[in-house]
């Protein structure tokens, strides 16, 4: 994502996270990309988990004055900046862009009209209109009466990983090696997230989604797809060998170069 944004006119950029592992490696990824297509990183903010006021923060970002904020939320603190944002009078005024939990199911009608029209970029958008997508919201909102998050989604399609497995070691599950070796060798072309497969590092290569939050269903808001970029490795364009050689991504190491 931060690639794509740079090359849509943002330059500077502020990011917000939570301060632990999750928020580091959400908001380095973005970093990295935005920095190494020629965006500036004017500020990075850390908070912990649980704040009760955000208005010290808007006041950083404000101060900081980029053309491009991106956040990096979860729970109840998605929420809280999600109407703070709006509350402070910065919706429509700089652009706002998420991670995936920011803007998930789990939290994001709780969020009311501030939430409308906000992007995020995720593996999952529970508005896709693909028929594997649709199948699968319509059948969970059958079942529980809500629309389903991320959560759900990504449970259910590992589900769907260890099924296609169980059924190619003919349910011998025994002999650890061979399961394992069954369960990097399946190929989903159908869930409800789009296609998936294993990549050669043990993480999973599928569709990443450039999702932005419209009315749907059930008067419910939800996330829509605006862009997909397809078949997404662990390592995007970077080159395996070298980037794994490079620290993990954290507070002191977010990829910028000479940082």
């Amino acid at each position: 994502c931060g690639q794509y944004f740079y090359q849509q006119g943002y330059h500077k950029l502020v990011t917000v996270g939570q301060d632990f592992s999750f928020g580091w490696g959400s908001v380095g990824g973005v970093v990295r990309t935005f920095s190494d297509a020629g965006g500036t990183v004017v500020k990075q903010i850390w908070h912990p988990i649980g704040v009760a006021d955000f208005s010290p923060y808007i006041a950083q970002i404000e101060q900081a004055k980029p053309d491009i904020v991106f956040i990096e939320e979860s729970g109840g603190d998605a929420v809280k900046f999600i109407q703070a944002w709006s509350q402070f009078g910065l919706k429509g005024k700089i652009k706002l862009v998420t991670n995936e939990t920011a803007l998930d199911q789990s939290v994001l009608n709780a969020m009311g009209p501030a939430a409308m029209g906000i992007e995020s970029c995720a593996h999952y958008a529970e508005g896709r209109q693909s028929p594997d997508t649709q199948d699968f919201v319509n059948k969970y909102y059958a079942n529980y009466h809500a629309l389903p998050s991320y959560y759900a989604a990504d449970m259910y399609t590992a589900a769907q990983i260890l099924d296609k497995a169980i059924q190619a070691v003919h349910g011998n599950v025994t002999n650890v090696s061979e399961f394992l070796k069954a369960v990097d060798a399946v190929n989903l072309t159908a869930t409800p997230m789009g296609p998936e497969k294993m990549g050669p590092y043990g993480n999973p290569i599928l569709n990443i989604y450039l999702r932005k939050v419209v009315a749907g269903p059930h008067n419910l808001m939800w996330n829509e797809v605006v862009k997909t970029w397809n078949n997404v490795s662990q390592f995007w364009t970077y080159n395996p060998q070298q980037f794994l050689k490079e620290p993990v991504y954290s507070r002191q190491y977010q990829g910028i170069k000479g940082k």
